[in-house]
Order: structure tokens, then C-alpha cells, then sequence
């Protein structure tokens, strides 16, 4: 069963969060310093942040509890997108979160994935797009209308001068 997070759910969101990430791709960014949930402290804030400020957190439970996590949180910092966030038990439960979420969220979403991460996959399979390489990681982004400028240019950081071409 998928479900929206809820304050009885700290202590297990907490503990799912202490579940290996191989690929470490489940943290969030601040000042440009990533922080793991797998540190307890971290996870706490993150739970708080998103139940307060009524952030997309799912999750998906299975016999023995939560089996899956996935969050969408705008911590970019010099952009304004909204990154998800998953850790899975396996790819199905993934595949099911991933499905979820397209259903329940309608906005654009990008995901940053290590480029090794079975899941990246799992994330085209669902309607993300390729945005994007650096170094070992992917951006990829599902557009709320479905569609995405495949020719997309990061704007330039060189600032407009008069009399350039």
C-alpha cells in the first residue's frame, strides 16, 4: 500500500532511511554539501521539514513496514526545480512508488541519479527523460505536460554586455 507520510510514521521513516543506498543517491543538498539520510539526525530533518511544509513524501508499505521512500523536495538551492528522491527495497516497489507519484503529482520533477543505478531505468520506464550527464551522475526530468525542450541549453553565466553579438 502507497500512502502519504504521516507523524506516526517518524520512527519508521527514520529507520527505513538507515537502509543501504549503494548507489548513495538518497540525500539532500544544502550549500553545496550533500547530506545522507542514512545519518539519523539528517532523516529527522527531512521527516519534520516535509510534514510540515507538506512536501510530496510517500511511502510504501509491505508486510514488515515501509519498503520504500520516495520524496519531492526543492532543497536546489540556486535553481528552482524539484528533485525526487527514492530508496526502494527493490526495483518493483520503486517501480510502484514512481507510478504513484506520476499520478499524484503534476508538476516538473528532475531526478539525479548515479548513472550505475539500476533505477534510472526504472525512472525512464515512468516518463523521465534524459536531461542531462555530469561526470557520473544523470539528470533526468518528467515534464508536467508531458513534453520536455530536448534541445534545452543551460543559460549562460557570462553576463549580457552592450555591443556583443
Amino acid at each position: 500500500m502507497i500512502r502519504p507520510i504521516n507523524k506516526k510514521d517518524e520512527s519508521s521513516f527514520i529507520q527505513f532511511c538507515q537502509l543501504k543506498d549503494t548507489y548513495e543517491d538518497f540525500y539532500i543538498t544544502q550549500e553545496n554539501k550533500r547530506y545522507f539520510l542514512t545519518d539519523t539526525n539528517v532523516a529527522k530533518k527531512v521527516f519534520k521539514t516535509c510534514y510540515k511544509r507538506a512536501d510530496i513524501c510517500y511511502i510504501s508499505e509491505g508486510d514488515k513496514g515501509i519498503n520504500g521512500i520516495v520524496l519531492v523536495i526543492g532543497y536546489a538551492e540556486k535553481a528552482n526545480r524539484k528533485y525526487v528522491k527514492l530508496l526502494a527495497e527493490n526495483q518493483k516497489v520503486a517501480d510502484n512508488l514512481l507510478k504513484y507519484l506520476n499520478w499524484n503529482h503534476k508538476k516538473d520533477i528532475h531526478a539525479k541519479l548515479n548513472n550505475k543505478n539500476p533505477l534510472v531505468q526504472v525512472f525512464k520506464n515512468n516518463g523521465f527523460k534524459f536531461l542531462g550527464g555530469r561526470g557520473s551522475q544523470t539528470l533526468l526530468v518528467r515534464s508536467k505536460n508531458g513534453t520536455y525542450n530536448q534541445n534545452y541549453k543551460k543559460p549562460s553565466r557570462r553576463p549580457i554586455t552592450e555591443g556583443r553579438v
